[in-house]
Order: structure tokens, then C-alpha cells, then sequence
């Protein structure tokens, strides 16, 4: 979760640095500029999810980037609203905070082994 806030305030960061800079490149370069810095937000979703023990390409990875998203849709909302209402910088803390369920991790899978031994099969399950 460290790795979002420090990746918000980075994204924070160059939104501020494009809007200075913005007149000093062209509408084609500031493109490829938002699609990288998407890419990477994307590729930060993705390696969280997969550090919490999802596996890519299955349903439980696609929920979990979801709601990761939601939530710093939802972290960037309650920023904002908290910029424009106190009228400086420093965030304040939202009046009523927002929480998302953390996905659970996937079901760690069933493995039977078995020995054969003079005629005698020993299974185990785990």
C-alpha cells in the first residue's frame, strides 16, 4: 500500500510538472507522456495485486486491480475535495473515511502425492 502513496505522489508530482511545462512540448509529446505514465500506473496495480498472491490473467487479479483503482479514485476524489475546501495544500483527512474490503487471496491449491512401495500405494493430500 506504501508503494501506491509513493506512486500517487509521484503521479501528484508530474501532473503538477506537465501543467508548468505544459506549453513547452507538443500535444503529440504530452500524449505519449499520459500513456506512459498509465502504463506505469497500471504496472504499479498489477504487482501490488500480484505481491497480495494473485495470479495474472484470472478473475481474482482482474477484481483486485479493480478495487485498487477504485480506491485511489476515491483517495484522489477526497484529496482534491479536501485542496479546494481548505484552500492550501496539505490534504486534510476526509470526514468520513473511505474503506474497501482488501480482496481475499486465492484458495492455495489441493496437491495429492502418492508413493508406490511393494504393492502398496501411500497418498497424501494437501
Amino acid at each position: 500500500m506504501q508503494k501506491l502513496m509513493a506512486m500517487t505522489l509521484c503521479w501528484i508530482g508530474l501532473c503538477s510538472l506537465s501543467s508548468l511545462l505544459g506549453g513547452c512540448i507538443s500535444p503529440e509529446q504530452q500524449a505519449l507522456v499520459d500513456a506512459d505514465r498509465q502504463q506505469r500506473y497500471i504496472a504499479g496495480l498489477a504487482s501490488d495485486c500480484q505481491s497480495f498472491g494473485f495470479t495474472r490473467g484470472t478473475p481474482a487479479f482482474s477484481q483486485c486491480m479493480l478495487q485498487l483503482d477504485q480506491a485511489e479514485t476515491q483517495r484522489r476524489a477526497a484529496l482534491g475535495a479536501a485542496l479546494i475546501g481548505s484552500g492550501v495544500l496539505l490534504p486534510q483527512a476526509p470526514s468520513t473515511p473511505i474503506t474497501l474490503p482488501m480482496p481475499t487471496p486465492p484458495p492455495r491449491p489441493i496437491q495429492t502425492n502418492c508413493f508406490i512401495n511393494g504393492g502398496w500405494a501411500n497418498c497424501q493430500t494437501r
